[in-house]
């Protein structure tokens, strides 16, 4: 909710949350986030771009939810497999992590500058701007 005014976040917690006393009654969210009875009356009709953005947004998350759901029961174990390990990473990274070891080759790049000719009879700092070598 970035870039979102104060009365503009609580009018989205108001409408949205199942919870709230005026959940789904735009009206009385925006009265109660602050915005005058006739903005607030007029709300879902002027649909303002802050407020459109955020419908698209919940609706693109549910969509990938049910995604989600239906990927996590679907038929092939490998992908079933995987998006149970995907999620579990992602929603509960305390229990559910992963430990990646990267080895290092010595080779430093630090551009994308390599050239690898071994006929080139340049130096090697000619041959490989940008690269170093390391013990």
């Amino acid at each position: 909710m970035e870039g979102l005014d104060p009365r503009q976040i609580e009018f989205l917690k108001n409408f949205t949350d199942p919870n709230s006393e005026t959940y789904a009654d735009a009206l009385n969210s925006g009265k109660k986030a602050g915005f005058s009875d006739s903005y607030a009356k007029n709300i879902l009709s002027l649909m303002p771009d802050w407020l459109s953005t955020c419908i698209e947004d919940a609706q693109l998350v549910t969509k990938a939810l049910r995604n989600l759901n239906n990927l996590l029961e679907s038929e092939d174990e490998r992908v079933s497999a995987d998006i149970t390990k995907f999620t579990l990473t992602r929603l509960n990274k305390k229990k559910f992590s992963e430990k990646t070891e990267v080895e290092h080759s010595g080779t430093v790049v630090t551009g994308f500058n390599y050239i690898n000719n071994e006929t080139d009879n340049t130096s090697n700092e000619e041959a490989r701007p940008g690269v170093e070598e390391t013990a």
